[in-house]
């Protein structure tokens, strides 16, 4: 009988680890833990929040509920038009928790620079709108001063 030394890769640790959050989350009644540490990830790319809110944007989202189940309502978007508008996962017969929680966190973000960018738009074309009736105010002083002046005078 031969002995094999298990080899334990990052990877295994990192599925062990998931493991035991799970199934202590589900003994203890919580909802279970992602495991999101940097140290844990590889090929990490930055997401275009503008792009990602365009895409949201479009997403059909509904409420439903499962067939053959409760008649519980659930709500959200299909598997199968989340995974082609994003291309996330490893099909598109489900949605990672993690995957909707980092879209809705870039569309969040890609909205944020919007906002900030029509804000100082409209901030703009206030301060302009201001001035120009500032100007028409010191115009209308100067005329009724004029009047005033003709009327006294005249």
């Amino acid at each position: 009988m031969s002995h094999r030394k298990l080899r334990v890769t990052q990877r295994t640790r990192l599925v062990l680890v998931v493991l035991a959050a799970v199934v202590s989350a589900a003994l203890l009644g919580c909802p279970p833990v992602m495991v999101s540490d940097r140290n844990a990830k590889q090929d990490v790319e930055p997401l275009d929040g503008r792009e990602v809110l365009e895409k949201v944007a479009v997403l059909p989202v509904s409420t439903w509920s499962y067939k053959g189940g409760d008649d519980v309502r659930h709500a959200g978007p299909m598997a199968q038009d989340f995974h082609a508008a994003f291309g996330f996962g490893s099909n598109d017969k489900g949605i990672v928790s993690i995957d909707a929680h980092g879209v809705a966190l870039a569309a969040i973000q890609g909205l944020n620079e919007v906002m900030k960018e029509e804000n100082a738009a409209l901030r703009e074309e206030l301060a302009e709108k201001d001035a120009a009736i500032r100007a028409l105010e010191e115009r209308l002083a100067a005329l009724e001063a004029e009047v005033a002046g003709q009327s006294d005078g005249g």
